[in-house]
């Protein structure tokens, strides 16, 4: 999914490019999705990968939002792996936002957990603002944490990086 322009990008409701899940085959992968333009409102955003029964996990789809103005996103932004049974789970996506300055809800890129499988490794998370006085604000948590793996190793976690250092955690 591409959305972009020269102008303000405004969604109104929930963006999902979710995998598909899997019994006995392998779950779908999350899609891909990049927003670009001035200023960007959205609600959600979900890429995650689908859930494999007997199957490996989905991966997620990579996010990433650009603005040269203000980013905001009212809701969460998920980029997780797809859970597994007796397979691999699935890697999170890597989720990047850039904009004048930055006001999410919560993201998560977590990787999939494995019942009798490997759990699978979490999507890093980057958030920078740009503008002359930068601020990413956020009203929720972030989490890049690796799958549980059950009988076998569970996924690593993966970097948080926030920049400018002016961040500001709550409403």
């Amino acid at each position: 999914v591409v959305l972009g322009g020269t102008s303000t990008v405004a969604l109104t409701g929930d963006v999902n490019a979710l995998g598909g899940n899997g019994d006995n085959n392998p779950a779908g992968a999350g899609g891909a999705v990049t927003i670009s333009g001035t200023g960007i409102t959205l609600v959600a955003l979900n890429t995650s990968g689908g859930a494999g029964t007997n199957a490996a996990g989905g991966a997620a789809g990579v996010i990433s939002i650009t603005g040269s103005a203000a980013v905001s996103a009212s809701g969460s932004i998920a980029a997780a792996g797809g859970t597994s049974q007796n397979q691999p789970a699935g890697a999170g996506g890597n989720v990047t936002v850039t904009g004048g300055d930055v006001s999410l809800a919560a993201i998560t890129t977590d990787g999939g957990a494995a019942s009798n499988g490997q759990g699978g490794n979490a999507g890093t998370i980057a958030l920078d603002a740009t503008d002359f006085t930068p601020t990413v604000t956020l009203a929720g948590n972030l989490s890049s944490r690796g799958g549980t793996g059950q009988i076998n190793p569970g996924g690593a976690g993966q970097a948080i990086d926030v920049s400018p250092q002016g961040l500001r955690l709550g409403p």
